[in-house]
């Protein structure tokens, strides 16, 4: 395989109501702002949601995720609505596996965006994006099997449960094991 540093693809893309772009130094405080906003929904289910970080935390998770993305080893997006400019939240392709290739959805919607369908909107948008820009033969979403929210995000666009991984992680504050959902949809060759 070339060098995947050299795979050329879009670092934004729309959907109907959101741009999905690429992380930028700068972001920090939207994302600190929506972080903060939506905290203690993301604490059952995110790890980094435990910890209250300032908004230079933030801004350094930026510009950590912005390098990875340049290097092709991650692939965060942040969104935004179109009309607006507000940030909504954070969509990306994770755990990437170029050889399949395949890779796995993650997302959060800041709280006052929830129960809008955005974040269906971006998982399909990010979908499609993995499919025809990048080739991917394989798409993931995997999510605590008592996130409901998140699995009926995976449900509504059409990825198909694979199967409960039993006591395949901790919970974010490390107290219990957890079941996972695993969901894809696959490219036929």
């Amino acid at each position: 395989m070339a060098n995947i540093l050299l795979k050329e693809f879009p670092n934004s893309f729309k959907t109907e109501r959101l741009l999905i772009r690429l992380p930028l130094p700068g972001d920090g405080v939207a994302v600190h702002e929506g972080i903060r906003e939506t905290q203690e929904e993301l604490r059952p289910w995110m790890p980094w949601a435990q910890v209250d970080q300032n908004v230079e935390d933030i801004e350094v998770n930026v510009r950590k995720a912005h390098i990875r993305f340049i290097e092709r080893s991650d692939l965060r997006f942040h969104l935004f609505l179109k009309e607006s400019g507000e940030f909504v939240g954070i969509g990306g392709l994770h755990c990437i596996n170029w050889e399949v290739p395949r890779v796995e959805i993650g997302y959060w919607c800041r709280k006052r965006y929830m129960g809008q369908g955005l974040i269906s909107e971006a998982v399909q948008g990010l979908t499609n994006f993995a499919i025809q820009q990048l080739g991917v033969k394989r798409v993931e979403i995997r999510c605590d099997s008592e996130n409901h929210a998140s699995r009926r995000v995976a449900e509504r666009t059409d990825f198909i449960l694979e199967g409960i991984l039993r006591q395949f992680d901790r919970s974010p504050d490390g107290e219990e094991l957890r079941d996972v959902a695993v969901y894809s949809i696959v490219v036929k060759e």
